[in-house]
């Protein structure tokens, strides 16, 4: 029998993991010189996604923590897809050293 608290957890997981991976992509190509309320929408929608996560359903400490390392996760998952977007802005890369420096320059600096 599968536990519905466990159900719970899983499908509260993802949303906030796809929002990441759109938000990553969508931020990594056009978020340089794009409107102020796109970013502010995004972390709104991100953030109430991962709160809902955390909260529902209510459940013991262990698990909470486990919650915490997956939204951190969550999180990672968004920068490092932001960063291997930006390689791709506003044109491809040349070689692999060109895309791992670029990479590399959207993970300390972000994409612009």
């Amino acid at each position: 029998m599968i536990d519905k608290d466990k159900n719970a957890s899983i499908l509260l997981f993802l949303p906030p993991l796809f929002i990441a991976i759109a938000g990553g992509i969508y931020f990594g190509l056009f978020s340089c010189g794009g409107f102020l309320w796109k970013q502010q929408f995004f972390t709104i929608l991100f953030t109430a996604s991962l709160l809902l996560f955390f909260v529902f359903p209510f459940s013991t400490i262990k698990a909470f923590a486990i919650r915490l390392v997956v939204g951190d996760i969550v999180i990672s998952i968004f920068i490092v897809t932001r960063a291997g977007a930006s390689v791709f802005y506003p044109g491809t890369p040349n070689s692999w050293t060109e895309f791992v420096i670029s990479f590399l320059n959207g993970l300390m600096h972000g994409p612009c």
